[in-house]
């Protein structure tokens, strides 16, 4: 099992008005792969600069044969809205500090 976290900050919560969304791909000699599932902050409450775990299975990281990537898309339906991506926190198993 691998784990990252995100860390982010989605101003509309779950209202679809902002949103941060983070996935893992790698290149294999074939293309562009994913790994696990699609993170989307609106499926979180937080308004605020927070982090999520994120869990993935069924993939063991490979740096020898392929290389690593993340999309990160961040949309606001306005100016009143801040969303913001801070950056990805690699760890297994992944444990917040105090």
């Amino acid at each position: 099992m691998n784990i990252y976290a995100v860390r982010y900050r989605d101003t509309s919560g779950t209202n679809s008005n902002s949103f941060v969304t983070v996935r893992l791909t790698y290149r294999t000699v074939t293309g562009m792969k994913y790994v696990g599932g699609m993170f989307n902050s609106n499926d979180h409450p937080e308004t605020i600069n927070t982090e999520q775990n994120i869990v993935f299975k069924g993939h063991l990281i490979d740096t020898e044969t392929n290389l690593y990537a993340f999309y990160v898309e961040m949309y606001r339906a306005n100016t009143n809205e801040d969303p913001a991506f801070s950056g990805i926190l690699f760890s297994t198993p992944y444990s917040p500090g105090p």
